[in-house]
């Protein structure tokens, strides 16, 4: 991310240029991940929990409580709910 922040800047209109991680910060917000016991929905439930999105991992699979104790374990907020959408 700190790379983003130095190559890429946005000039929305004014005087102001903004980088990507100030475009798309999404710092104090939660997102439902499903699919998150592993493969591309375990990617990004620790992806986005990795730059402070609280995430509510939603699988089927008994691994889901592995996603969870991985995103938990880095101090991040993470509740896993076994279901099946």
């Amino acid at each position: 991310m700190a790379d983003a922040k130095r190559k890429v800047g946005f000039n929305m209109g004014t005087s102001h240029t903004y980088s990507a991680t100030q475009l798309f910060d999404l710092k104090r917000n939660t997102a439902i991940v499903t699919g998150a016991a592993s493969g591309i929905g375990r990617a990004i439930a620790e992806g986005i929990a990795s730059v402070g999105v609280s995430v509510v991992a939603a699988d089927i699979l008994d691994a889901l409580c592995e996603t969870e104790r991985t995103i938990t374990g880095c101090g991040q907020k993470c509740i896993g709910v076994k279901t099946d959408l």
